[in-house]
């Protein structure tokens, strides 16, 4: 989509005529083959240019019936550069309004000529479109997933595309590979092309009635404000029968959610009766990588990162860096005859691009620095918005993608006008109603999860750049874990501490060291660990204690110790509210937990008052108090119900080798091809080599163990199906207000059953090779459990609980960008708000500090030097002529007089 104003507005570039030529011999016998990973518009445009050329090309596409959340504006002039039918488009628009964060409406297209519009359309349909395209033009289509890129050692030699399709592995050798595949680019990875700062975009698809759905007809919107993003806007953009509202930010990725409710709120009244039929999310890059060619690589698209600041416009960029790509590849190869090498692709590719567009990325760069920073300089930015000569240069510039003609007095009333506006809406900002706080500094904090299995540490950073701080989630990986867990250590207690240093060394080479010492580090043991007896479990405790008393973080013995399930049940509880966005707001419309991990299963929720019974207590968080409730089920937890299954058959088989030694029962839970490390014991070897992997199975028996445990309950409760749902203070608690989640599985975003299923039917049935290759970043041990944990939540949500199949109450994600979303991160928000922070800003009535004047003169002096340097180079650049002399055969470039 266009930026607002001037910031579409590319600045001058360099003419650049480069020739075809190429030192590489001809190729013997065949042609030269193509690999295009990603069946986006810039994979798909690249297919083409390169099959259309001579070139053999495989267009290779994971999920073709899929489509990355995207506003779908794109500008007139790929209408007829990519030949797009008008079929295709959806709407097209014609008027635009743009919000201020004081609610100031500015109608954005008022110079439009009568045919000129925005186009905007469906990614799944211009994507499909697309690819039928390039494979018509002669592209072979393979749907299936890159799993690897092996990078040839010896010059000349192919490059081997791994794949699967349909859980059959494969290979495919190429000489060219084209990397399409988005902003987490698997192709990027291989070259290492090196990292970027990456934004998430939000979007929820939202049908209206016809009568609402009429006033969106040709209008699109756009609203920015710190109440809708920190860094970008939000978007109210027209489909065929629906609309997308959503949000983007980079400095606040965790908020998300946060700032989607906040775009909704300013649309509500136009929204409202509409109901959600899609909700989407996606990164997207904000500058381009630091290497875009390695060898015979070449990155195209958002895996180039080819994403404009202010607008986050991509689809055109997308497309034409894709057609640049193929069309420099088919004339260095000589049609698809030669080899070709990193110089040809550099020459004719990388060169041209920088040319033609580097100057305009840096340019919006600076501007969105310039105009995003604070609501002020926002409300300076859509006053200038309503200026007629800023809507013509931007319009002319986005829709045609060409600078556009300029008065030199107009842009200088321009400048002095930006200049007004910023000086004007910073004293209109000087309220309560817009405060922002001051830069913050970050606050760390380590947690180790001592688990059965394992020892996971995770290292949080909190940015606190609003009233509920957010989690930095764009470091490299923040968790580790170590095995085995501490319970391992009954033999050896001193032992456990070597397990214990080596995830504090993980842990200071994720915090500055200057932080170290204002970093609090914290070990909780799950209870499973009191089952070695009071004096083993004191002995491994205080093994770990001695280490983190060195670590050089902030530790107090009392920080590492066993938590029981209540307490993780508030955790957790915690966590998943903090990633739904929902902490700090009214207690009630937070949702409650039921927690399926370990060997208990825990319920929390917050009530409407303080409980007088076991298990409630009330935390503060964020100026909210909550009155939290946590019951108990125990061994209803996932681990004991694995344990439960992994017992019964081994004893089954066990017996059945020792009396047949030929028919043996095979163990449902466990993928087919599983193999356990060479120091597994015997019958835990004899168990997975009978892994037959079938779902179906292993719901019926998890149901059986669930079933099993309330025939041995000594304790209440005991029925979990007559205790939940279940009344407490005479406020009914109903399954309609809880979310399920596991550890293994994570918390957000919510998923239904059938979703469940489906995935369960993966994690069972698959191979493990096919699994391994496609969740390569999940721990062996976590992925070998997700075939059981589906099926056990399906049989005790479903088929106990009777939920219905088609609700949306099950967490399915256990990591936010880097970040692990399980309990210890609630863990660490609560430990970490018991005490005022030390970065909260003292005075919240001031959108900038004392040095406001400074700050403001700074944006003066900054544009005037901006502009003054793009009127000179507009001035000045000569204006050049190229033709084509069909005589001489070659380029002939003239001056044209002003």
């Amino acid at each position: 989509m266009a930026a607002l104003s001037f910031l579409s507005l590319p600045l001058p570039s360099k003419t650049s005529i480069a020739a075809s030529y190429s030192s590489n011999p001809p190729l013997p016998g065949r042609k030269l083959r193509a690999a295009v990973i990603g069946g986006g518009p810039a994979g798909s445009s690249a297919a083409e240019a390169l099959a259309s050329g001579g070139v053999e090309t495989f267009l290779f596409e994971r999920s073709p019936s899929n489509a990355k959340p995207c506003g779908g504006a794109i500008p007139l002039c790929m209408l007829a550069e990519f030949q797009i039918p008008n079929h295709l488009i959806d709407r097209h628009v014609t008027r635009m309004k743009i919000f201020s964060p004081s609610n100031l409406a500015v109608d954005f297209g008022k110079t439009l000529l009568p045919h000129e519009f925005i186009a905007m359309l469906r990614r799944e349909v211009l994507d499909s479109f697309l690819r039928s395209r390039a494979e018509s033009s002669g592209a072979e289509l393979i749907s299936g997933l890159v799993t690897d890129l092996k990078v040839p050692t010896i010059t000349g030699a192919p490059y081997v595309v791994d794949y699967v399709v349909g859980g059959s592995r494969r290979e495919l050798a190429v000489d060219v590979v084209v990397g399409a595949d988005g902003a987490n680019s698997r192709v990027a990875k291989s070259i290492r092309a090196g990292d970027y700062t990456c934004a998430i975009a939000f979007q929820e698809r939202i049908r209206l009635p016809d009568e609402k759905m009429k006033y969106y007809e040709n209008l699109a919107e756009m609203y920015i404000g710190n109440d809708v993003s920190p860094d970008f806007y939000g978007w109210v953009f027209p489909k065929c029968d629906h609309v997308a509202v959503g949000t983007g930010t980079v400095r606040a990725k965790q908020e998300i959610k946060v700032y989607q409710r906040g775009i909704r709120e300013r649309v509500k009244p136009k929204i409202n009766g509409g109901k959600v039929i899609k909700v989407e999310a996606h990164p997207i890059p904000e500058h381009p990588r630091p290497v875009r060619i390695r060898g015979r690589v070449a990155l195209v698209g958002d895996a180039a990162g080819y994403v404009t600041k202010c607008s986050g416009e991509g689809i055109y960029f997308a497309a034409k860096s894709g057609r640049m790509c193929g069309e420099a590849i088919v004339r260095a190869s000589d049609g698809g005859e030669r080899m070709i090498d990193e110089r040809d692709l550099k020459r004719e590719y990388l060169k041209e691009w920088d040319a033609k567009y580097v100057s305009t990325f840096r340019f919006l760069d600076l501007l969105q620095k310039v105009f995003y920073g604070s609501n002020a300089a926002r409300e300076a930015l859509v006053e200038l918005c309503g200026d007629e000569y800023v809507q013509r240069m931007t319009f002319e510039s986005y829709l045609y993608k060409k600078l556009a003609d300029g008065n030199r007095w107009e842009d200088a009333k321009m400048l002095v006008n930006s200049i007004g506006s910023l000086m004007r809406s910073r004293r209109v900002h000087q309220s309560p109603r817009y405060a922002q706080p001051i830069t913050a500094h970050a606050l760390f904090g380590v947690v180790i999860n001592a688990g059965p299995t394992g020892s996971r540490i995770s290292v949080f950073e909190l940015l606190g750049e609003s009233r509920i701080p957010f989690l930095d989630g764009t470091a490299p990986s923040s968790s580790m874990k170590v095995q085995p867990g501490l319970s391992g250590f009954g033999d050896d207690p001193e032992s456990a501490s070597g397990s214990i240093a080596e995830l504090v060394v993980f842990a200071k080479r994720r915090v500055p060291k200057k932080d170290w010492r204002n970093t609090k580090v914290q070990l909780m043991a799950d209870a499973e660990l009191e089952g070695l007896g009071l004096e083993v479990t004191d002995k491994i405790l205080e093994s770990c204690r001695h280490v983190l008393r060195s670590s050089g973080f902030l530790f107090k013995d009392e920080w590492a110790r066993v938590i029981q399930g209540e307490e993780k049940g508030v955790y957790t509880w915690v966590a998943a509210n903090y990633a739904l966005g929902m902490l700090g707001g009214d207690p009630l419309e937070t949702t409650g937990i039921v927690e399926l991990g370990g060997t208990s299963l825990q319920v929390t929720f917050a009530a409407k008052e303080k409980l007088e019974v076991q298990s409630s207590q009330v935390i503060q968080l964020f100026g909210v108090d909550y009155n939290l409730f946590s019951k108990n089920f125990p061994q209803y937890g996932q681990d004991a119900g694995w344990e439960s299954i992994y017992e019964l058959h081994n004893s089954r088989e066990l017996i059945s080798f020792s009396n047949t030694r030929e028919k043996i029962v095979g163990n449902p839970c466990v993928p087919r091809g599983y193999k356990l490390p060479e120091n597994a014991s015997d019958s835990a070897k004899l168990l997975v080599s009978h892994a037959v992997g079938n779902f179906s199975a292993c719901r019926s028996e998890a149901l059986a163990h669930v079933q099993r445990q309330q025939g041995k309950c000594m304790h209440a409760p005991c029925k979990i199906v007559s205790s939940v749902p279940f009344e407490l203070g005479g406020e009914p608690v109903t399954t309609n207000n809880l979310l399920f989640t596991s550890e293994i599985f994570g918390l957000v975003p919510m998923i239904s059953l059938i979703e469940l299923e489906a995935a369960g039917k993966h994690y069972c049935e698959d191979d493990w090779f096919t699994l391994k290759s496609q969740h390569h970043s999940v721990d062996d041990l976590d992925l070998l459990k997700y075939c059981f944990s589906s099926a056990y939540m399906a049989a005790l949500l479903h088929d106990s609980l009777k939920i219905p199949l088609d609700k949306r109450s099950v967490g399915f994600t256990n990591h936010t960008g880097n970040i692990p979303i399980d309990w210890t991160l609630g863990a660490f928000i609560v430990e970490s708000t018991r005490a005022p922070l030390e970065w909260e800003p003292d005075n919240m009535g001031e959108i900038v500090g004392n040095d406001s004047v400074t700050y403001f003169l700074l944006f003066a002096f900054l544009l005037i030097a901006v502009f003054a340097a793009f009127f000179v180079l507009q001035w000045r650049k000569p204006r050049l002529k190229t033709i084509y002399d069909l005589e001489k055969g070659s380029y002939i470039v003239t001056r044209v007089p002003r």
